[in-house]
């Protein structure tokens, strides 16, 4: 069994930058390494939504046994997307 994360949190707002509560963020897992990384559920793309902050969580990741680089992507609406890289190591 791979390891896990704290989940990832992208934060909504408007031009004024007001917190946008309730906005839907999909995040998504590129696993182009073949490391077996997803969500703890198996999803590799989930919806998440905005809380009173505008901050929407991301399930926990949990990565695979194969080290390489996994890049998660955020994305709410038309907005500017959001990119998370992270790096999964062999255990010990």
């Amino acid at each position: 069994m791979g390891g896990s994360s704290q989940p990832l949190i992208a934060h909504t707002a408007d031009k004024g930058g007001n917190a946008l509560q309730g906005s839907a963020v999909t995040f998504t897992v590129t696993d182009d390494g073949g490391t077996g990384t997803t969500f703890t559920d198996g999803e590799c793309s989930v919806d998440a939504y905005a809380d009173a902050y505008g901050n929407a969580s991301s399930p926990v990741l949990k990565t695979g046994h194969t080290p390489g680089l996994v890049t998660i992507v955020a994305v709410a609406g038309n907005a500017e997307l959001i990119f998370y890289t992270l790096s999964v190591t062999s255990s010990v």
